[in-house]
């Protein structure tokens, strides 16, 4: 996505977001509401977050994108969600830093934004034993560090889930989670969150975003009420979110040629692992959420 584009969209979401929230928050009368509020999505109110000397708020984006299917047929023994969240005004920067790192990793690929990064081709192990792909993922993770982001990822371990599940079950469930903790991290640094993942299908989007609408809401936590989506052929932040899938679905599964990788995602954060925060459930802080099992270093639910 250019980043003009990426910022057009930006703006356009948190100016409706506001709209709905205008008459209940002092200052902010005079703010160009011009888009439509998103009706579709209940009000969890603002109570959490500030506002800046130009009458906008201060906003956390986390990016996100799976790994894995839930169905027991399929290969794939874990399922994941993961990404990165970092502070809206650094998302045109990430931006373009990516665009810059695969120019200059993969030169020979043409421009850079004509083509997409993919976990596969980058982790699996013949591509992993290039040195070029091991520097440009561990440049992806400095990048997430340099402008104050924090990797999260939540994991099922298919073999110890005790009954079926398919995506429509699976989804909700750790997106759900993902918001829990990632809104910490919003309340500590008292700013509004926002979830932006790579879309799937018009009928599983809608109900994870409803799921996660209603959790929002009946918590009122200082999050959108909802998921926003977004072309992962067209974001080069959704991209991120994919290889940082596949590198958390991969380690899962036994994977240890990608675990020092995996440690430098697990140290890029905003909240001191010593933190003793908690979430809204009073679960301790982690962005590294484990459902269903308690390994060491993971949040579990």
């Amino acid at each position: 996505m250019a980043a003009g584009e990426a910022q057009r969209i930006l703006g356009l979401a948190l100016r409706g977001f506001l709209a709905t929230r205008r008459d209940q928050l002092p200052g902010t009368a005079s703010i160009d509401a011009t888009a439509p509020p998103p009706a579709r999505f209940s009000d969890p109110g603002l109570h959490l977050c500030t506002l800046r000397a130009d009458g906008n708020v201060n906003t956390r984006i986390l990016f996100l994108d799976d790994s894995g299917k839930p169905d027991m047929k399929h290969a794939s023994r874990a399922v994941v969600i993961a990404g990165f969240a970092v502070p809206s005004e650094n998302v045109v920067a990430l931006s373009r830093r990516v665009l810059g790192a695969k120019h200059r990793f993969y030169p020979r690929r043409g421009s850079p934004a004509s083509w997409e990064i993919k976990a596969a081709d980058v982790i699996k192990p013949n591509p992993w034993k290039r040195r070029a792909n091991r520097d440009f993922a561990f440049e992806l993770v400095r990048i997430i560090k340099d402008l104050d982001g924090t990797m999260y990822s939540v994991t099922i371990d298919k073999a110890n889930v005790l009954h079926p599940m398919g995506l429509s079950q699976s989804m909700p469930l750790q997106l759900q989670a993902l918001v829990e903790h990632f809104e910490v991290e919003c309340r500590h640094h008292h700013e509004t969150g926002m979830v932006v993942a790579d879309w799937s299908s018009p009928q599983a989007d809608h109900h994870a975003s409803r799921c996660v609408a209603s959790f929002v809401a009946s918590k009122k936590l200082a999050i959108h009420p909802g998921v926003y989506y977004a072309s992962s052929a067209a974001t080069e932040t959704i991209q991120v979110a994919d290889l940082f899938a596949g590198v958390r679905r991969r380690v899962a599964e036994g994977d240890t040629d990608l675990a020092g990788l995996a440690q430098a995602m697990a140290a890029t954060r905003t909240v001191s692992p010593s933190s003793t925060l908690h979430t809204i459930r009073g679960r301790r802080y982690d962005p590294t959420i484990n459902l269903f099992r308690s390994p060491a270093g993971g949040a579990t639910l």
